[in-house]
């Protein structure tokens, strides 16, 4: 791995762990992970999770944040690769549901499409699944 691919990746890593920070923390900063495009999409587990674009993204992570859950991830495994301003990662572990009933452990996958915008990386399409 070259320095560049070890600096991309690191900070990439950082973009995830980002997100997946602010979602636990139900905070509405989430949202700037995102790019402002249009077509920026997040795709959750659930069959009805298919959000595109910034104004969609804030009423999704309205109701997410309006949980009474709070959702957490344990990730085993984590690859990044990239292409200019253009990465992408495969992250394998736990989703985490935290709620009155105590705590839900499910097998979790995410996959990612990030591109640099300046200053930081920022989520272009988020995947998320459920394996069975």
């Amino acid at each position: 791995m070259t320095g560049e691919d070890a600096h991309v990746r690191e900070h990439v890593l950082a973009a995830l762990d980002r997100l997946t920070g602010l979602i636990g923390a139900q905070d509405m900063a989430a949202l700037n992970e995102f790019d402002p495009s249009p077509d920026t999409v997040f795709i959750g587990s659930e069959s009805w999770e298919i959000i595109e674009g910034p104004v969609k993204l804030f009423e999704f992570f309205e109701t997410i944040c309006s949980q009474p859950e709070r959702f957490s991830w344990a990730w085993r495994r984590r690859s990044v690769s990239h292409a200019g301003n253009v990465a992408w990662l495969l992250a394998d572990g736990e989703f985490i549901r935290t709620g009155p009933e105590g705590e839900d452990r499910t097998p979790y996958r995410v996959t990612g499409v990030l591109i640099y915008s300046g200053e930081r990386w920022r989520w272009r399409q988020f995947h998320g699944a459920q394996p069975i």
